[in-house]
């Protein structure tokens, strides 16, 4: 992404952010993934079944349940590590 959108993007430490790297407003996932499943008829979705999907994956990828633990609960899935 950043070969894309240049090299003069500032970098924040932060997971998401908009295209010119300021600052998400937390209600920006859940509201767009709301609309894109409204919109294609699919069931709503909450964005916490991400972070289910993503341990479960580990696991299935052989990653010890300490370390998913950990990484469940200090939010890495959420951009918050």
């Amino acid at each position: 992404m950043r070969l894309k959108k240049g090299s003069d993007r500032k970098e924040t430490g932060m997971v998401f952010t908009k295209d010119n790297r300021e600052w998400l407003h937390p209600d920006s996932i859940p509201r767009w993934l709301n609309n894109f499943s409204r919109d294609n008829g699919l069931p709503h979705i909450h964005p916490h079944a991400f972070r289910h999907t993503a341990a479960s994956t580990m696991i299935a990828n052989g990653v010890d349940l300490v370390t998913t633990a950990a990484d469940v609960r200090a939010g890495v899935f959420a951009g918050r590590k």
